[in-house]
């Protein structure tokens, strides 16, 4: 079944969104109490710190430090942005953004420089705003590693280059609308609901606000690696989560069930995952800050090239 929430519409109609946190929200930061929901009660995991801020007005931020139910360290970095706001919104982002063909592999940082030189120029077809300024982004597709090929459906600015691999997928449409299907219903969104960013996802987490992981199987769903995952509220947000992962004691990771859990913390009733692994990365524009940073820390030790973000 289908899980849609709809935002009010954008600042343009071909905004629509996905999954590079990039927002046209004024460029001042400032603290706040982004706070999670601290009665969920986790099957997983126990939250002993939280720290929390705002990127932009509209785009919070929260830092978690818990206990997994063995007592190994979870960290894990969540990003809501609120695109129900005019100034709000997400977007794909890939090497040069996908102009001419150009298949390949590139920086998160990278892809975000190219994004905030792109669409804040008044001269590019896609201009958005002079005041664009992409405040937080995740990794996203998984992808062939030779040749940067995203894997399942991939859109930016309503140009589709993915495969037809993975069977669920994240977008968001012309109307402004965030949402998670399954691959199957891609043709049924037309008009003013045509796909204008998406990612593909490998496994649902949580649909119709319940943890759906209960027939994971396999060793990549059952043990524990790092994560990314993106999901929606019942308000339409968009909530993306990031877990460090094979670097034990700081942070051990997460199955599909311990991310499931996260997320339905966060306050989603539908989510996915996405890649992870050494893939996984999380960037953000910090208070004070003039551009955007790593913030977790990637198990390979350093940034890798990816694919989609």
């Amino acid at each position: 079944r289908r899980n849609c929430m709809k935002s009010h519409k954008l600042i343009r109609s071909f905004l629509a969104v996905v999954l590079c946190v990039a927002l046209t929200a004024g460029l001042m930061t400032f603290a706040s109490s982004a706070a999670y929901n601290k009665d969920f009660v986790s099957e997983t995991h126990d939250v002993f710190k939280s720290t929390s801020s705002t990127l932009a007005p509209g785009v919070e931020q929260y830092i978690n430090y818990a206990y997994a139910k063995d007592g190994k360290q979870m960290v894990y970095y969540v990003a809501t942005a609120d695109i129900t706001r005019d100034d709000v919104f997400v977007q794909s982002s890939y090497l040069k953004q996908h102009e001419n063909g150009i298949m390949g592999m590139e920086k998160l940082t990278n892809q975000i420089a190219y994004a905030n030189q792109k669409y804040s120029n008044p001269n590019d077809e896609h201009f958005i705003s002079e005041h664009y300024n992409v405040v937080a982004g995740v990794n996203a597709s998984f992808y062939n590693m030779t040749t940067g090929q995203p894997s399942g459906i991939t859109y930016i600015d309503g140009v589709s280059f993915g495969t037809a691999s993975y069977d669920n997928f994240f977008a968001i449409l012309k109307d402004g609308s965030a949402v998670i299907d399954y691959r199957a219903n891609e043709k049924n969104y037309t008009g003013d609901r045509a796909i204008m960013q998406a990612a593909g996802g490998s496994q649902w987490l949580v649909r119709d606000g319940k943890d759906v992981t209960a027939s994971a199987s396999g060793s990549y769903n059952i043990q524990r690696h790092s994560r990314t995952c993106v999901g929606i509220t019942a308000e339409g947000k968009v909530v993306f989560m990031v877990l460090d992962g094979r670097q034990e004691p700081f942070s051990c990771g997460g199955s599909m069930h311990e991310i499931a859990q996260i997320m339905l913390e966060a306050g989603c009733v539908a989510a996915i995952n996405l890649d992870g692994g050494g893939s996984t990365t999380y960037v953000a524009k910090q208070e004070g800050e003039d551009s955007v940073s790593i913030v977790n820390r990637p198990s390979d030790g350093s940034e890798r090239s990816i694919s989609a973000g």
